[in-house]
């Protein structure tokens, strides 16, 4: 090669200017490429809003597989029926076998729930003239009257120790929730007058919160409350309706029933799952009549339910509590089962 030539052709100066005028163009290339791609990327994120109150992560919630082997069902249901013309409380196995009634007033004896050892179940009745709160034993023996007044009392939920129920009463006005000992002593609201209206509570299992249904935004909506009757937030914010929370026995979800629709028919209620923190939910089930008042197994691998969905009266389901496969029907008689609790 003849250098001289080369250098007489293209002199230094000429040469690197070109190499500048390369580089320059290559670095021109990659930051459009690189660099719009990075800033169009953020424009299309927006900033989140600004908030003064503490943030949570909202735990995950878990998609389910039906290929995966389903668990055994164990424990015991509790429900009310009126399949033998009032409303009574029944139990049978997690299976559906080995129903028996355990009341037979002529009032209507609704509402049951578990003590957490699985010794006894409270409910609500109406048989003295307006609901009240009852405890019993597990067979139904040794019936104990909690509250006696001239409104109504109602839903009631064991807190996590059993020395302790929630519920619901308009003794004093609207429907709000009282604390009382297991024994019915220390009847006392949870939160002071102005704190708002509140019915169906849920004791989370950690005994620190509960979850409850309001109307005080206006329409029925979950709430939080810590159990000194403080510190009020609200989960859910919906056009309609979103009842029955109840945890999940690592108090990590809720499951709640909301209408999913508005017609001029019904309001076809669903399943949901949310987290503790609120914020998002998934609809676990979907037909054309409704699913309704949830509960979770003490193992938390199973869900009990109310439906109406294959006749014309309400029946026990069960289903995978991530939502997967075909929920299984626990009992098939003509009137309303309905409000299972699951229990030990």
């Amino acid at each position: 090669m003849n250098v001289n030539k080369l250098k007489q052709d293209h002199p230094p100066s000429k040469i690197h200017a070109k190499i500048a005028l390369s580089l320059l163009l290559a670095a021109a290339f990659l930051w459009s490429f690189f660099g719009c791609q990075s800033v169009e990327s953020r424009r299309a994120t927006p900033f989140p809003p600004v908030s003064t109150a503490p943030r949570q992560v909202p735990t995950p919630i878990p998609e389910g597989s039906p290929a995966a082997e389903a668990p055994p069902l164990s424990g015991r249901i509790t429900f009310h029926s009126d399949r033998n013309g009032d409303f009574d409380i029944y139990v049978m196995n997690a299976d559906g076998s080995n129903l028996k009634r355990l009341t037979t007033d002529p009032g209507k004896d609704v509402e049951p729930a578990w003590s957490p050892d699985g010794n006894r179940i409270a409910f609500s009745s109406n048989r003295d003239g307006d609901y009240e709160i009852f405890i019993m034993k597990a067979d139904g023996s040794e019936l104990v009257q909690l509250t006696d007044n001239n409104f109504n009392d109602w839903a009631p939920d064991w807190s996590p120790d059993g020395n302790r129920l929630v519920f619901a009463s308009n003794r004093e006005g609207p429907n709000r929730l009282y604390l009382m000992d297991a024994n019915g002593a220390n009847q006392r609201p949870l939160a002071s007058a102005g704190a708002g209206d509140g019915w169906a509570p849920s004791w989370s299992p950690n005994g620190q919160e509960i979850v409850f249904v309001s109307k005080r935004d206006g329409n029925s909506e979950l709430y939080l409350i810590d159990i000194e009757g403080d510190n009020v937030r609200r989960l859910t914010n919906n056009d309609l309706q979103d009842e029955r929370p109840t945890w999940s026995p690592d108090g990590a979800y809720i499951l709640y029933m909301a209408a999913k629709t508005r017609t001029s028919l019904f309001d076809p209620d669903e399943i949901f799952i949310m987290p503790r923190e609120g914020e998002i939910s998934r609809q676990l089930t979907d037909n054309l009549i409704g699913d309704i008042t949830p509960t979770w197994s003490p193992d938390g691998n199973w869900i009990a339910f109310s439906s109406n969905r294959d006749s014309g009266d309400w029946e026990i389901y069960v289903m995978r509590a991530d939502g997967s496969g075909e929920p299984r029907r626990l009992t098939d008689v003509p009137g309303w089962d309905r409000e299972p609790d699951w229990g030990p």
